[in-house]
């Protein structure tokens, strides 16, 4: 006891109990290394509004309406997609995130190995059912999904078993330091007082948090103004309704479905490499139904039963199988024959367009001192809709071109820049704010993730990304953190 402190020492101390700060967790405890984490929230991640920013310019409702704060965070409400950044799209991402050459890819499959996934790949599945998709600038792959998203229930096991090295409901008080390197951290745990003296500090908040938490501390890390800028999301956009031409064929390659016991999508890529920019899309098919409420139902309940054998959940699996009828039949049919799991699309079906957007410095969360709140001002430049709408028109040329589908694009291909900034959506997959660069006065995170000016803290999240590449890129964020795990691992 120091100052009516708690002391603890450790060798790690992590910051934020979400997605990427449980998987640190794990992996370091499986080097035998002292690893404490600390998280605002509680046991149960529960969404929570934002209150302490002011939106301007385009409102990004990922900030203020679906962000979980506890253990976990938003896994809990992630789907669990794991999205490569395609080689064309590579290059440039690789400078950005001081990664190698074929430093990502390893970091991919290393990944997969480490959450026993077998990686579905587009060729193997082309190659097996005798298809072909032959088009130079429209890609046909596969995301691959998690078998469980959320890791708060995933990592459930190393949770219950080193609980006393965790501390929720906890405040970081006070900072303290020697010359460069942070000594300890005061937090407040509940009704007590602890002094955590670390040899390293791993921030990984979440990318909001962690932008408002290196602003509050900016002047105490003498960080450049560069802290805040460059904050983007994926631009989401439907660009018009489809119309099947051939069932089957539009079935075979679009409908999700079951290899080697692993889900994959199908989706299509676009890119376009400019002087001026480059950017990235993927686009997918939506299906409606007026049983896709019954359906998602009974999916989980399934999912659940299958894994923990509880009868509520079986009891569940036949409440909806009774709701759904005969239409459950074909389902089951396409499953076990086809191992296509079936869309319903009664009420129709829309093609979706995620793309990246050009990265702006403008585009920002920063402190306003006079108001005391963040400032969020997403801001989009405007060329992606012309780059979207080609996208979507050599989409529909090839899907004709197959007779697969038609893309009725009448409406959306009149849609100007100003409509366009105003009926966008964000996807939840917030990015930017602390942006990794080789150079100091041009970002705030070094290569090895180090934030410039302190030696031993750390920041890894999707918050170090100028450029978040075409799709979810949760995936791309785990591997800079296992990137992280290898060089301690080098340094034992």
């Amino acid at each position: 006891m120091r100052n009516n402190l708690i002391n603890l020492q450790t060798d790690f101390l992590i910051v934020g109990g979400g997605t990427i700060g449980l998987f640190l967790f794990n992996e370091l405890k499986k080097l035998n290394k002292k690893v404490i984490l600390i998280e605002k929230g509680s046991k149960d991640a529960k969404l929570k509004k934002t209150k302490d920013i002011i939106s301007r310019k385009i409102f990004h409702k990922g900030t203020f309406n679906k962000r979980a704060f506890g253990i976990g965070g938003n896994s809990t409400l992630w789907g669990g997609q794991l999205v490569e950044f395609l080689d064309q799209n590579q290059e440039k991402q690789r400078y950005e995130l001081g990664l190698k050459k074929n430093e990502l890819n390893n970091l991919y499959r290393q990944l997969y190995k480490i959450f026993e996934i077998k990686k579905v790949s587009a060729k193997e599945y082309l190659k097996k059912n005798n298809l072909k998709f032959n088009n130079k600038e429209i890609k046909y792959f596969f995301s691959n999904w998690l078998k469980e998203p959320n890791f708060a229930k995933y990592y459930k096991e190393i949770l219950s078993e080193y609980a006393e090295d965790i501390f929720l409901n906890s405040k970081i008080n006070k900072i303290n330091f020697i010359n460069k390197n942070i000594k300890s951290i005061e937090v407040t745990h509940k009704n007590k007082k602890l002094l955590v003296e670390t040899k390293k500090c791993i921030i990984t908040m979440g990318t909001i948090e962690t932008i408002k938490f290196f602003l509050k501390n900016k002047k105490k890390f003498n960080l450049s103004n560069k802290v805040g800028e460059y904050f983007q999301d994926h631009v989401g956009i439907f660009a018009g309704d489809v119309e099947i031409i051939d069932k089957k064929k539009f079935s075979q390659f679009f409908e999700n479905g079951i290899i080697h016991n692993s889900k994959y999508q199908p989706k299509l890529f676009y890119q376009e490499l400019k002087n001026e920019y480059s950017l990235g899309a993927s686009g997918e098919f939506k299906f409606y139904s007026k049983h896709n409420f019954e359906l998602s139902m009974l999916k989980k309940n399934l999912r659940n039963f299958l894994k923990y054998k509880s009868v509520y959940d079986l009891l569940n699996v036949i409440k909806y199988t009774f709701k759904l009828n005969f239409k459950i039949l074909s389902l089951i049919y396409l499953f076990i024959f086809h191992k296509k799991i079936k869309s319903f699309y009664d009420k129709g079906i829309k093609f979706y367009i995620q793309s990246e957007q050009i990265p702006l410095s403008k585009s920002c969360i920063k402190f306003n001192d006079s108001k005391k709140k963040f400032v969020q001002s997403w801001e989009i430049d405007g060329k992606e809709l012309d780059f979207i709408k080609n996208f979507a028109i050599k989409t529909n040329k090839i899907l004709k071109k197959e007779k697969i589908a038609k893309i009725n694009l009448t409406k959306f291909l009149k849609l100007n820049q100003t409509d366009f900034k105003k009926i966008l959506r964000d996807t939840n997959h917030p990015a930017g704010g602390l942006i990794l660069r080789n150079k100091k006065r041009e970002g705030v995170v070094d290569k090895n993730f180090r934030i410039y000016g302190v030696n031993n803290m750390f920041v890894i999240g999707s918050c170090l990304f100028s450029k978040s590449s075409f799709a979810n890129i949760t995936f791309t964020t785990l591997a800079l953190a296992l990137k992280f795990i290898n060089r301690v691992k080098s340094n034992v």
